[in-house]
């Protein structure tokens, strides 16, 4: 059996759930169903009891495997942490974002430094675009990164989280009276073509989700009214909270500090929904010290 075969079956057995150890794997349930199916094959013997409710019990056999893998992914852990500090590789590259680098990567790194403390960490930031072409050339080692990934065939890309765009209006705005209080963590439906008419805080649209933005106004039939254009969610999300105007941010953005808040609404359009997470090299040499910190990385964003 291969390290990722017992890597399989014993988060499967934590889970009790192929929908859960998938989404913890970062694979499909189809690829996971089928690696254990060729596990079986390979073996000889049946892992699982399944029964008519989609659940499933774990046979003898499978057992003995989560017993033994258990202890080989735990032993592998450890060899790959104490290597770590023999390494020649000794300082990691890492990028992010304006946003990610304030709020996602204190807890990654803190955690990682307290670990490995003789790992140096420098720390970049940059545009999603940028980074990934530094990942190329070899000046970023891994990366905070939203979908789409431009570079496919050489960037491996492990998924995090999601996060909705949203559209943020003033408290007091007419919108906001018409569709009523709405929240991030449970938005209200507005139909985006009641906003032909408004004035915009709206991300520069030669950027990337600027020009994603402008086409969920073009697609709800009009050209955004834009007064202010800046590349800081923070940033749009206070200027709508002063009642500057309304505009697109994400389901992540912390609360404005002071002020009311804005409302929230999601709204019908291609593409509402960006999947953030962590992009490297797929030849990179420090693949050793790369997938360290993606473990570190995923505990850390786990609540996000």
């Amino acid at each position: 059996m291969r390290l990722n075969d017992f890597l399989y079956v014993v988060t499967l057995a934590k889970e009790k759930s192929f929908s859960k150890a998938s989404a913890r794997l970062y694979i499909s349930q189809s690829a996971l169903s089928q690696a254990i199916k060729r596990i079986e094959s390979e073996i000889g013997s049946k892992l699982l009891i399944r029964d008519t409710a989609g659940t499933f019990e774990l046979t003898d056999t499978g057992k003995m495997i989560v017993d033994y893998g258990t202890d080989i992914l735990q032993n592998e852990q450890e060899l790959m942490h104490k290597l770590l500090p023999l390494s020649e590789n000794n300082t990691l590259y890492i990028g992010a974002g304006n946003f990610g680098a304030k709020y996602y990567l204190p807890a990654i790194v803190r955690e990682f430094t307290s670990k490995f403390p003789n790992i140096i960490i420098q720390i970049s930031e940059s545009h999603s675009i940028e980074m990934q072409n530094a990942i190329i050339s070899g000046d970023i080692d891994i990366c905070m990164l939203h979908t789409p990934i431009l570079c496919q065939d050489d960037i491996e890309f492990v998924p995090i989280f999601d996060e909705k765009v949203l559209l943020a209006v003033p408290y007091n705005h007419p919108l906001s009276k018409k569709y009523g209080e709405s929240a991030k963590s449970n938005p209200v439906d507005i139909d985006l073509s009641d906003a032909a008419e408004e004035s915009f805080i709206f991300w520069k649209k030669e950027e990337r989700f600027g020009q994603r933005a402008l086409k969920f106004c073009k697609d709800a039939g009009f050209e955004p009214n834009v007064i202010v254009e800046i590349m800081d969610f923070e940033a749009i999300n206070a200027l709508v909270a002063c009642g500057m105007g309304i505009g697109f941010v994400t389901s992540k953005i912390p609360e404005v500090p002071s002020g009311n808040r804005p409302n929230y609404y999601c709204f019908k359009a291609e593409n509402t929904v960006r999947t953030y997470g962590l992009a490297y090299l797929k030849k990179s040499s420090k693949k050793n010290l790369i997938n360290i910190y993606l473990e570190i990385a995923k505990n850390a964003l786990k609540d996000v």
